[in-house]
């Protein structure tokens, strides 16, 4: 008789180990996430105003925005206290080091 694998079998965790959310430190790339949310919302506010498109549209992706704004802020302060202050080299780092400046342009 061949014994089948459930579910439980597939992905087993190794000892002393818990599953649950990624302990890594969170990229400052992800301030993407907002930024491309604020385009977004400046683009169907203008629409608003020029278009006629309901300036609902706007409101609802800016606050989405905001939302994505101080989650994506408060999970890489949180992350980087966790995991040993490093945020000083994020920000000399060449690439990484470009992307905190979408901070201060999405929070405006």
């Amino acid at each position: 008789m061949i014994a089948q694998s459930g579910p439980q079998d597939a992905d087993p965790v190794p000892s002393g180990q818990t599953r649950g959310l990624p302990v890594g430190r969170a990229p400052l790339s992800s301030l993407g996430i907002p930024f491309g949310l604020s385009g977004l919302a400046g683009t169907w506010t203008m629409a608003g105003d020029t278009l006629g498109t309901p300036a609902l549209i706007g409101d609802v992706l800016w606050f989405v925005a905001l939302a994505a704004w101080t989650g994506v802020i408060g999970n890489y302060l949180l992350r980087s206290r966790n995991r040993g202050g490093g945020i000083r080299a994020d920000l000399d780092h060449p690439v990484q080091g470009a992307f905190a400046t979408l901070a201060p342009s999405v929070g405006c």
